[in-house]
């Protein structure tokens, strides 16, 4: 499903951030307590706070954004420290003039997270970001179910229908 969001080309499709090849930027969460991270552990990967991003460099054209993501099992908190997660790292994207990143919707966060709190979350951060100009023009979401993939486009679809009418 590929979507317009302001100025943003948004896709999301059933795969896995690392077959995410012809993207610059691929996300992921960093989360110790489950043991869930695909890459090698440093001392500010660990010093991450809940939302917090950091970007790293691993070839000329390729870049990993690792994020904190949330613990809390209260969905309104597990909303808004996604959310944070996601504009940290569309602001990562922006510092260094990137223009086109894959990342999870859940997949990762080791957390239980409900989709359409995922879902919420994703679609409030993009359309915010859709709202500004920038290098930042391509966001996809490699989707690890079919719940997510029923479910992040209707978000995305009413999200960009918000900005339209706004």
């Amino acid at each position: 499903m590929n979507i317009s969001i302001g100025n943003l080309s948004v896709r999301c499709l059933q795969s896995d951030v690392d077959n995410q090849s012809d993207v610059e930027a691929l996300f992921y969460y960093v989360n110790f307590e489950e043991k869930v991270v695909s890459h090698p552990v440093d001392q500010e990967l660990d010093d991450l706070r809940e939302g917090q991003a950091l970007l790293r460099q691993v070839q000329p054209d390729r870049f990993f954004i690792y994020a904190r993501p949330p613990s809390a099992t209260d969905e309104n908190l597990l909303k808004e420290v996604l959310k944070c997660c996601f504009k940290n790292a569309f602001e990562l994207c922006e510092r260094h003039g990137i223009a086109s990143m894959a990342l999870p919707l859940t997949s990762g966060i080791g957390t239980h997270c409900p989709v359409s709190t995922a879902a919420a979350a994703a679609t409030e951060a993009v359309v915010e970001k859709a709202k500004d100009e920038g290098s930042l023009r391509t966001i996809r979401f490699a989707v690890s179910s079919a719940s997510e993939f029923n479910t992040l486009p209707r978000y995305l679809i009413r999200g960009a229908a918000s900005l339209e009418a706004a």
